[in-house]
């Protein structure tokens, strides 16, 4: 019998692939995602930059919280939790959705996995199992299991992310679509794969049992060395993430259950998420409050920044004539762009391309306060999509 973790363990957990993730740091710097502890940098920026955007790269994702839901309800159920339509879900296949509460205000964002007629996967970045539960009542045959800590996942992403699986004997990864998902035997080890798009990069998610998780890393280490494969941490992923214009909780919004204040709170449209909204399919959580938008109006919505200079300014003051229009959500020095990159939240008139506008940022500098004071534009997003 395993022994129980302490409390502070708890919150400091190791993911799977802890040990063999620290034996490649060369930075020593860690940082925590949820109750996990992963890396933010193993070499240098530069170095995970080009491997994942240029070869592949490999990302410890244990962190992603795992739900099994599960029962003949399971399609039903979900249909009343997401705004996407689960029941248009093949078995081995996989999709994206937000998820609301009855105000229509985003809580959270699932990827969601139809493993079964009646078993589904659904990942989060965050743990939301009150909320599941919650909704889940006056459903008799749904079962709502957690199993974050079950199974390991490791993301590849990169233009040579499938060779390198190909390397490793999983041929069948060439005939698997963009969003399947199916389970494939390497070394004897049964595992998981998702195919999928993130980071503007095409890549694998690979689910692992924990056991199995040195073996499954230092393979993917040794065989894709050939490919340029390195690890990459939580440091580029967020660089990579802001230049496919991908948004973040807790960085580009807040969840509707973790927002302190009335107007924090964002609807699907306001986050640009519209397409992942099915009105049509009948009655979800939310769903009466998005169908009446015009009593609703989005009073902010998400855009892209190029901002001038070099020194990224996320948290930033955006300001028109002086006014107060916006703030920097998530910014970044792009490598591929040669510039700086934003995501903000602006107020609603202030979306079209190529407005001007300024960014004022505060910071401490030798125990006085410094302001800066930048340039930016409004572009179109995503920055860039690798031509997917």
């Amino acid at each position: 019998m395993n022994k129980a973790l302490t409390p502070w363990q708890e919150a400091v957990r190791p993911s799977p692939f802890h040990g063999a993730a620290a034996s490649h740091s060369l930075t020593n710097e860690w940082l925590r995602w949820g109750e996990y502890t992963i890396a933010d940098l193993y070499s240098t920026v530069e170095q995970e930059y080009d491997a994942l955007r240029t070869h592949a790269g490999l990302i410890d994702l244990s962190p992603l919280h795992k739900v099994r839901i599960s029962g003949k309800e399971a399609c039903s159920y979900l249909n009343r939790l997401l705004t996407y339509k689960a029941d248009d879900l093949p078995i081995r296949q996989a999709c994206f959705s937000p998820f609301c509460d009855d105000a229509g205000h985003v809580i959270g964002l699932a990827r969601l996995l139809r493993v079964h007629v009646d078993e589904y996967h659904l990942y989060t970045d965050e743990n939301h199992d009150a909320w599941l539960w919650d909704t889940a009542q006056g459903y008799d045959d749904v079962q709502i299991d957690t199993f974050t800590h079950d199974v390991g996942v490791l993301g590849l992403f990169g233009n040579r992310s499938q060779d390198v699986l190909m390397a490793l004997g999983i041929e069948e990864v060439e005939d698997l679509e963009i969003s399947h998902h199916d389970e494939f035997i390497f070394q004897r080890v049964r595992i998981r794969i998702l195919k999928t798009v993130s980071m503007g990069e095409l890549g694998y998610y690979l689910n692992v049992d924990p056991k199995n998780s040195l073996l499954v890393w230092e393979t993917l280490i040794r065989e894709g060395e050939a490919y340029g494969l390195a690890p990459v941490g939580r440091r580029v992923q967020d660089i990579c993430r802001i230049e496919a214009g991908e948004l973040r909780a807790g960085a580009d919004f807040i969840g509707a259950h973790q927002a302190r204040y009335g107007n924090r709170p964002r609807t699907p449209f306001e986050l640009g998420l519209a397409a992942w909204v099915e009105l049509e399919k009948g009655y979800f959580v939310g769903s009466r409050a998005l169908s009446h938008g015009d009593q609703h109006p989005s009073r902010t919505a998400v855009v892209g920044l190029h901002i001038e200079g070099t020194e990224p300014l996320t948290g930033g003051r955006i300001l028109s004539k002086g006014q107060l229009v916006g703030i920097v959500t998530s910014c970044a020095w792009s490598p591929r762009m040669g510039h700086v990159v934003a995501l903000a939240t602006v107020a609603s008139k202030y979306v079209e391309p190529g407005q001007e506008l300024q960014i004022e940022y505060s910071t401490l500098t030798e125990l006085e306060p410094e302001v800066w004071s930048r340039e930016a534009r409004i572009v179109e997003k995503p920055f860039y999509t690798n031509g997917l």
